[in-house]
């Protein structure tokens, strides 16, 4: 939808301005690309955890009722005090239900 709404944008100024328009190929193409663009972040991400080499080394996700995940990523330059406190802090904000 975003995608859609840019080109509106885009052919509104470009029409207001006196420019030409963008060619239907091009809209085409722009919208084809957005729909089929994959997300960024995996569906049900709570959070991701960098390491101080800003490198990511845990990612926190919830899949229904069955709880947290925990990934940690290999080769992220992370200590494993890092990443237990990592761990920690994603226990603390997102495993309210789950640790007593």
């Amino acid at each position: 939808m975003a995608a859609t709404a840019d080109v509106i944008k885009e052919q509104r100024e470009r029409s207001a301005q006196g420019r030409a328009l963008i060619a239907p190929a091009q809209v085409v193409r722009a919208l084809v690309r957005a729909a089929t663009a994959k997300p960024k972040a995996a569906r049900g991400t709570l959070e991701e955890f960098k390491s101080q080499t800003g490198k990511p080394m845990l990612s926190v996700t919830r899949q229904g009722r069955s709880g947290l995940v925990m990934r940690v990523v290999p080769d992220s330059g992370a200590e494993k005090s890092e990443i237990l406190a990592a761990c920690e802090a994603a226990l603390e904000r997102y495993g309210e239900k789950i640790v007593k």
